[in-house]
């Protein structure tokens, strides 16, 4: 595995594995929610037919699991300099993030709308 992909990996398998016990775990799933949303096409490029913002929210745990395998498998496949590309987004967001607490001074995924988060997740 590349050394950039190996760091990659570490960043989602250490955010994915402490979001659970985060204190602002559920508002930090919300605003994560809406970044999935946003880039959907990162996310499924095949088809967003049935993606949801509501679908989104209800599995945020599942998408950062399924991310997290595939960046662990991605180096075997053929076209994995095109998902790397594709998805360079999610170690920074995730790597930003992973030592900040939610708070309304703080960027990225510590934003929200509301103290429940955006109204288009709820």
């Amino acid at each position: 595995m590349p050394p950039t992909t190996k760091s990659e990996l570490t960043v989602i398998s250490a955010f994915t594995t402490r979001l659970a016990l985060r204190p602002d775990g559920e508002r930090v799933c919300v605003v994560l929610a809406r970044e999935f949303y946003d880039r959907c096409d990162a996310l499924w490029p095949h088809s967003t037919e049935g993606v949801t913002p509501q679908w989104i929210a209800g599995h945020v745990f599942e998408i950062l699991a399924v991310c997290e395998r595939l960046y662990g498998e991605a180096t075997c496949l053929p076209l994995a300099h095109e998902f790397f590309s594709r998805m360079a987004w999610l170690p920074e967001l995730l790597k930003a993030s992973i030592s900040r607490r939610c708070s309304t001074h703080e960027p990225a995924l510590c934003q929200s709308d509301s103290p429940r988060g955006p109204a288009w997740a709820q």
